[in-house]
């Protein structure tokens, strides 16, 4: 999944031994992204490589202010991911500012950079067919999500574009005019909080449906999905299934994005 959902400003450090979750209450990273929250997962690193071989994808310092590797150049490498911070990203003009991003290293620890999740995948090292339950789920919780904006126009025109030009790390590729165009023009909606939402653990313990989900997920936001009848919408999920639960994974994250056909048209035209 693409897009998506991203940082606000606060600073946390404290350490849960054994959770590897830190709070950071520095603000060391002002120049660049601020650090809000921290998971570490050296001890047991999951594999993940390159969502799409051969896109460039820019590997980030720490603080985001200085370029290290990119990923077009590692199509099939395996990285590790040890770390995933939450990040509150200031040069975002549009959207959510806040997000997750993985600290990917090589298994020789030689390379390493942050990368938004959104650009990665991870990698099977079971048996079986987990990949392809994987996708079937995600397929399903879309179809869920779908069906709750009654006459939307499911474009994948639409949500192509959206993808093609927006950089997870500055916010987006699109000139100044289509930016300003989406902030007047799309409707983005995602979870209410990814990392802290009670919503996640239930969901993935089947104790809710993702219908649930998402209309709890909408309710906390005061979002009313029937009146968007005649828009375009484009959706993207991550995969809530069981055998996926993991925090690198991002279960529980989505992505709705909303526009009038004719707004869709305009964006188009402009440069």
């Amino acid at each position: 999944m693409k897009l998506n959902h991203l940082l606000k400003t606060l600073a946390i450090t404290a350490a849960l031994i054994g959770g590897g979750l830190v709070v950071n209450q520095t603000t060391a990273q002002a120049k660049g992204f601020t650090w809000l929250k921290t998971k570490d997962y050296s001890a047991n690193p999951p594999l993940y490589t390159a969502k799409t071989a051969g896109q460039s994808v820019t590997m980030w310092n720490a603080k985001h202010t200085k370029k290290l590797h990119n990923l077009k150049n590692y199509p099939t490498t395996q990285w590790s991911v040890t770390q995933s911070v939450k990040m509150y990203n200031p040069k975002k003009t549009w959207g959510n500012k806040t997000g997750i991003y993985y600290k990917l290293t090589t298994q020789t620890g030689k390379y390493y950079g942050y990368v938004h999740r959104n650009f990665v995948k991870r990698v099977n090292t079971g048996t079986g067919n987990s990949n392809a339950q994987s996708s079937n789920t995600v397929a399903q919780q879309n179809k869920t999500i779908l069906s709750l904006f009654p006459g939307t126009i499911n474009s994948a025109d639409f949500l192509k574009t959206m993808e093609s030009g927006y950089d997870e790390q500055f916010g987006s590729q699109f000139s100044r005019q289509q930016i300003y165009f989406l902030k007047n023009n799309q409707v983005s909606i995602g979870p209410y909080d990814v990392l802290e939402n009670p919503l996640v653990q239930q969901v993935l313990a089947k104790k809710i449906t993702y219908k649930q989900y998402i209309l709890k997920n909408l309710q906390k936001q005061n979002i009313d999905p029937t009146k968007y009848k005649g828009w375009l919408i484009g959706v993207s999920s991550f995969d809530t299934s069981k055998q996926f639960i993991d925090e690198t994974t991002g279960a529980g994250d989505f992505t709705i994005l909303l526009m009038k056909p004719e707004a869709f048209q305009t964006f188009k035209s402009l440069s």
